[in-house]
């Protein structure tokens, strides 16, 4: 694990008003814009693709856009338009940078990294952060496997100075992938890639086993460098739907509280992932041979120490105490971990297991769906087209008509994007998270308030 750095702690609340006259606008950071905002445009992304085939054919915009980069004034437009016009269509516009070019842009330095995704630096932080949010450092474990230039924009829309990443790459990723990985977490003193690198199959105890290795990592780092209770679980697909301090209030109102969402009620489907031994086989895909997890006909023993099976959302915020319980200290999470290696989903039932156990440190005897880490639009929950993109194993991958229903939504993260496919949403998402960030002290922010959990 790489050397870390004592980050310090400026304790500086400063009340800003959307239309003051910012300092430091010299700064290349769009939150130094003081233009008005039907005027403003951002532009947030490494590369601007002239066609979506590389032929040299011109793009065709839509006609909701001056270009392909939304202004603010765009993006209420299409929240608004999209709300009252449910299904209404939105044209995808493609972002088809590519790890390579990433990786250019790394190689220049990290300077201009930094300043390519808008990461915030040690004078934006000063001004848009308050003393509090300073203090409070939370942990991230994020699992990455293609796209590098989608990660990349979701770190800089998460990163602070106070917070602790581990990044894990699969091990079957691109060339480029990897080696941006190493680069862009050589960047900063509190980001680092996992110790042990997993060759992740879906639906597999690999995808588990993954996000534990760098949870074991950040558990390892001494309190006295970060001083974390938080940890949010998250993957390339993902992004924040809230700025770092409403994030932070999220979690204070927890009071040492975890939320993990889940029912002991299995349905057959769920029985069975847990009931029969599951293993890897290879396949033929095209002309490559790939792993696939398999049902068996053989039964898998019990679970160990008389331990019910519940299923859990795969992601959750953790207490760093449930985890130094789950993964360090008890023999039962030991052994359940090793029962689980062969089952299906583990990710999904390993986590609410132990945290109905009598034992654990959990913060209620009961768990329900509610969940603040994550909002997922899932397809037999749709009783209309919310998605406005495509769907993925039954979840949305959300287009710029899906917008108004991200927006509404008071979790602290939305799953999935996919800028390759339209990289509208997760723009627009940085411009409402962004301008809620110098103007919080407004009565305009819907946001401002903690989730009841």
């Amino acid at each position: 694990m790489k050397r870390f750095l004592i980050p310090l702690f400026i304790g500086c609340a400063v009340v800003i008003t959307v239309t003051q006259i910012l300092p430091y606008c010299s700064l290349p950071y769009n939150l130094c814009d003081t233009t008005p905002v039907s005027d403003r445009k951002y532009y947030f992304h490494v590369t601007r693709r002239e066609s979506d085939t590389g032929n040299g054919t011109e793009r065709t915009l839509p006609t909701y856009l001056k270009s392909e980069y939304p202004s603010l004034e765009e993006c209420y437009r299409i929240i608004e338009e999209g709300r009252q016009y449910v299904n209404a269509s939105f044209k995808a516009v493609p972002d088809l940078t590519e790890d390579v070019e990433v990786v250019d842009v790394l190689r220049k330095g990290c300077d201009e990294f930094k300043y390519r995704y808008h990461f915030f630096n040690k004078t934006q932080e000063k001004t848009y952060s308050t003393a509090d949010e300073m203090r409070f450092s939370v942990a991230f474990t994020i699992l990455i496997h293609k796209d590098l230039h989608q990660v990349a924009s979701l770190l800089g829309a998460i990163y602070r100075s106070q917070h602790l990443y581990c990044i894990h790459v699969d091990a079957k990723s691109p060339k480029a992938m990897i080696e941006g990985a190493k680069l862009m977490s050589a960047c900063f003193p509190n980001v680092f890639e996992s110790s042990k690198r997993e060759s992740v199959v879906y639906a597999s105890f690999s995808r588990l086993r993954a996000e534990i290795n760098c949870m074991e990592d950040l558990l390892k780092v001494p309190t006295n460098m970060y001083n974390w209770k938080y940890l949010i679980n998250l993957c390339g697909q993902d992004y924040p739907t809230r700025t770092n301090l409403e994030m932070v209030n999220q979690l204070k109102s927890m009071d040492g509280g975890m939320c993990l969402s889940g029912t002991t009620q299995l349905n057959e489907i769920a029985v069975n992932r847990a009931k029969y031994i599951h293993v890897l086989k290879n396949a033929t895909v095209g002309n490559s041979t790939v792993q696939v997890l398999q049902q068996t006909k053989q039964l898998l023993d019990p679970p160990p120490y008389n331990l019910t099976i519940a299923k859990n959302i795969a992601y959750a915020v953790f207490t760093r105490d449930y985890l130094q319980w789950a993964l360090v200290d008890s023999v039962e999470g030991k052994a359940l971990l090793n029962w689980t290696s062969y089952t299906r989903t583990p990710d999904e039932h390993f986590w609410a297991t132990l945290y109905l156990y009598p034992k654990s440190p959990r913060s209620s005897e009961t768990i329900t769906w509610r969940n603040i880490a994550r909002a997922i639009l899932w397809k037999y929950n749709a009783t209309e087209n919310y998605c406005g993109g495509y769907w993925q194993h039954n979840s949305c991958v959300f287009g710029a008509g899906g917008l108004w229903w991200i927006t509404d939504r008071q979790e602290l993260f939305v799953n999935k994007f996919d800028i390759k496919y339209d990289s509208i949403p997760t723009r627009c998402l940085r411009l409402l998270i962004d301008d809620r960030t110098r103007g919080l002290t407004t009565d305009k922010n819907p946001h401002q308030q903690p989730m009841k959990t």
